[in-house]
């Protein structure tokens, strides 16, 4: 039976001060050792062989008084207001926080409601000038959909657990909101469940079970996007049989409250077995573009990002592509799994359509911490930019701060802004991260904010 607690990370509850001064001084010690190995301490000018992003110096947005900050989510409304939200632990259980920058500063971030349980992985949605939060609570069974600021909440019980590592994916289409995510059987084995409210209501009009999956793992990591018409939702996800991994893909068509799924679904990693972690988006021409993790013979320190296309009219998808043919590294003391997230944004002038992709890691013989790292696409995902490297985090001298799981999202005016999750060294690596943010354009411009600058 496969566990649904989150691969990359043992546990969500915090040890003891004791087992925490032990643990930050092995991993201090560890990764020490791992920089001598590599080289990365003889120099004081170590850093990423990524040229840096040109976007705003990154700032530390979460200010947790424990630094617990966890799995961040962006969105960006019609007015190019950004909002981020996230799971931090500050008052016993994991609950989600969010902050929102409106043009001047960030505010003060809130708790959007207290549970009993760890809420965990979440996605942030903008709906006109409005931001709605979906998050997950896998101990106590249980979804939630709120509009930030509005103090209600809309719950549901699902029959078994949500599964841990797979994160809830939510989609606006003719006036109601649409939630996706995992839920295993009475085995543990997740299917894909979907549930639907209206935009301006909090009582569910519909929730079922909408794909049952033959593997014998199951189905994890949905992604969802819709057309620019609201009358499609296009859904991703990651298949686990018991000797690979695969993405999947499928389509529904929207009429009212209901969703009509396509029987058949579409395999899209082709040529490689262990595929994971897919992202979902869709132009304004009505492009949908996949991203997804290609994972190598060696596990952790072999991972690349697939790229996909599904034409506007057209039934055959585009052979996938690695956007970046070097492969990244995790590190060995508290390895992640890639989850690249892609965005794009339509020229409204020429029509041109830049598309997006951020992921983390690190290259080999660079310093053992990972960036968060950026790849563009000027015409629609046929050609891609060099990579550069957004967090900009490693430090003269070798000590690396480990930057993870970056989340991306356009603005009306092409602007890119990306939130990540950082580690900074002297900590515990497995728990004391804050979230932290930057914008720019996606040639590379420094766009210049009133914000405060990085800082631990």
């Amino acid at each position: 039976m496969p566990s649904t607690v989150n691969p990359d990370r043992a546990s969500t509850k915090r040890p003891t001060w004791t087992q925490r001064t032990l643990r930050a001084a092995l991993c201090l010690a560890a990764l020490s050792i791992a920089a001598l190995a590599a080289g990365t301490v003889a120099s004081a000018t170590t850093t990423s062989s990524d040229p840096n992003w040109g976007g705003s110096t990154p700032v530390r947005i979460s200010h947790g008084n424990q630094d617990e900050a966890l799995w961040p989510a962006i969105a960006v409304n019609s007015l190019d207001e950004v909002a981020v939200i996230w799971s931090d632990e500050r008052s016993g259980a994991r609950n989600i926080y969010f902050t929102e920058y409106a043009g001047t500063s960030w505010s003060t971030p809130q708790v959007i409601t207290s549970t009993v349980n760890d809420s965990t992985q979440s996605d942030l949605l903008a709906v006109g000038d409005q931001f709605f939060a979906t998050w997950i609570e896998p101990i106590g069974s249980k979804v939630y959909v709120t509009r930030l600021g509005s103090g209600q909440l809309s719950s549901l019980t699902t029959p078994n657990p949500p599964v841990d590592d797979s994160r809830p994916s939510i989609v606006e289409a003719q006036n109601r909101l649409h939630v996706v995510f995992s839920v295993g059987d009475g085995f543990g084995i997740p299917d894909l469940y979907l549930a639907t409210r209206l935009v301006a209501s909090t009582g569910w009009t519909y929730f079922d079970r909408i794909y049952e999956s033959p593997a014998a793992l199951g189905a994890w990591w949905p992604a969802m996007a819709v057309s620019p018409d609201e009358q499609t939702l296009h859904l991703v996800w990651q298949e686990w049989s018991a000797t690979a991994r695969a993405i999947y893909y499928i389509s529904g068509t929207v009429s009212g409250g209901s969703v009509t799924w396509s029987t058949t679904p579409v395999l899209l990693s082709t040529d490689h077995s262990q595929a994971i972690r897919p992202d979902i988006a869709v132009d304004d021409d009505g492009n949908v573009h996949v991203t997804w993790t290609e994972i190598g013979p060696y596990g952790y320190d072999e991972q690349y990002v697939r790229y996909t296309r599904l034409d506007d009219g057209s039934t055959s998808w585009l052979p996938s592509r690695r956007i970046d043919d070097t492969h990244v590294e995790a590190n060995e003391i508290a390895p992640t799994f890639v989850a690249a997230r892609v965005a794009a944004w339509t020229d409204s002038e020429s029509g041109d359509t830049t598309v997006c992709a951020s992921w983390h890691g690190f290259r080999d013989g660079d310093p053992t911490a990972e960036e968060a790292l950026l790849t563009c696409s000027q015409d629609g995902g046929n050609t891609w930019d060099n990579t550069q490297n957004v967090s900009r985090s490693t430090t003269p001298g070798g000590a690396d701060e480990i930057s993870i799981r970056p989340t991306i999202e356009f603005d009306s005016s092409g602007d890119l802004h990306v939130a990540w999750q950082e580690f900074s060294v002297g900590g515990d690596v497995l728990y004391d991260y804050e979230i932290f943010y930057s914008r720019g354009g996606v040639s590379g411009g420094p766009v210049y904010l009133p914000l405060m600058l990085r800082n631990h």
